[in-house]
């Protein structure tokens, strides 16, 4: 692809030499005369380098340069600045400015040449850097997810989990905001898995976790816990709150069919909830041994109810699901 050069230079002179010469050399050229002309084509036609004279009407190379470079679209254009100036000071001011070249009037050919060359390799090679680096950065943020997912049913992970219920815990402390953290616990899995086997279980897991992410908010924490264990947060939401998306999952989760390789297969789930405020809950970990108290509630009495756990040694709330 031929490289495209922009040429800001006044003159009509210097102008007109520089382009023939640049035809010469093989390149695609644009030309504007002033400052503002010059940017409005950098900005829209995003050129492969740029011959900027110091010298223009309006606005002046230096400002040039130095809009050039604070604009997202042109900063990683090269610049090679040009001056009839024997004095290193404008030189010196415009490669503070971003210029990452200067070449002093007159010029031979074919330095000329050399130096936008030169600057077009050191271009090319950054461009493959920041391709690189964008492919690696998403390849990162990939595997980061991947960590973070538990690999059968694609929710949260424990420790993933874990560290976000930390985050919203500390915001629902903070702001005083309601948080209620849901713990789901499958009745008799663990049965189903030795009559059925663990592919049996298995989809009984997956199809769970699609229940789950059907019937909570994009913004609630859905984890796999452990094993047929699940853990959700759901911030802003007190234990009223909570009720009405895990009644509604409780009620699907009885009536669903599960299709595994060998039966099809009917499950019920058992449910504790605890929320803030509450002063028993004094970090995450609390939540946790909370709510897998009102679990261990529940099961006691033969699962397929949701608890709530408020401190006190009974909960306060049981729903028995019809």
């Amino acid at each position: 692809m031929i490289p495209i050069i922009l040429l800001i230079e006044d003159s009509k002179i210097h102008s007109k030499t520089l382009l023939n010469l640049l035809d010469e050399f093989g390149f695609s050229t644009l030309h504007a005369s002033n400052g503002l002309e010059g940017l409005k084509l950098a900005y829209s036609k995003k050129p492969d380098l740029i011959l900027l004279d110091l010298v223009l009407p309006g606005i002046g190379g230096l400002e040039v340069c130095k809009l050039l470079k604070l604009n997202n679209e042109s900063q990683n254009i090269p610049i090679i600045i040009l001056t009839q100036e024997k004095k290193s000071e404008n030189k010196i001011a415009g490669l503070n400015m971003g210029a990452n070249d200067y070449l002093t009037k007159p010029y031979h050919p074919e330095e000329l040449k050399a130096r936008i060359l030169a600057n077009l390799r050191n271009k090319e090679h950054q461009d493959f850097l920041e391709k690189e680096n964008q492919q690696l950065e998403t390849l990162l943020d990939k595997i980061q997810l991947l960590a973070a997912k538990d690999p059968l049913t694609n929710l949260l992970n424990r420790k993933q989990f874990m560290l976000q219920l930390k985050t919203e815990f500390v915001r629902s402390i903070r702001y005083r905001l309601a948080l209620s953290v849901c713990f789901i616990d499958l009745d008799h899995l663990e049965t189903i898995n030795h009559r059925f086997g663990q592919a049996a279980g298995d989809t009984i897991l997956v199809e769970t976790a699609s229940l789950i992410q059907e019937n909570f908010r994009d913004i609630d924490i859905l984890s796999r816990f452990e094993n047929d264990d699940f853990l959700l947060g759901l911030p802003h939401s007190s234990p009223d709150d909570a009720l009405i998306p895990l009644n509604r999952f409780q009620k699907k989760i009885a009536q669903h069919t599960f299709k595994a390789p060998a039966a099809e297969i009917k499950i019920t789930a058992s449910i504790g909830v605890a929320a803030l405020p509450n002063p028993s809950l004094k970090n995450e970990e609390d939540f946790i041994q909370a709510v897998r108290k009102a679990v261990f509630d529940v099961k006691e009495r033969g699962g397929n109810e949701i608890s709530i756990w408020t401190g006190n040694e009974k909960p306060e709330e049981e729903k028995k699901l019809n």
